[in-house]
């Protein structure tokens, strides 16, 4: 029987604040919708645990920017899981 690759292609992540994070600093996922959730896969290279160790230290970041990649990042999501926020309203 042959022995699969344990070496990490993508390191998955569900925190839409860290993925803004990430993004806001010019590392940009790739996004895949598994069943209803939608996960940021990022390649584990050393601008990633870099970029995660600033993260967790809670650097100071720009509000501004930090929001606008936010939005963007959600906006992502909304796209890939077809509009559905989950906040529509019901009909009468």
């Amino acid at each position: 029987m042959a022995m699969k690759d344990k070496t990490l292609q993508e390191v998955p992540i569900f925190d839409l604040n860290f993925c803004a994070f990430q993004m806001m600093n010019g590392n940009h996922p790739r996004f895949i919708k598994q069943g209803s959730r939608i996960i940021c896969l990022f390649k584990p290279d050393d601008n990633f645990y870099h970029l995660s160790a600033l993260y967790h230290s809670n650097t100071q970041v720009n509000i501004l920017d930090f929001v606008a990649t936010l939005r963007q990042v959600r906006s992502m999501v909304l796209t890939l899981r077809g509009g559905d926020s989950g906040d529509e309203q019901k009909e009468k």
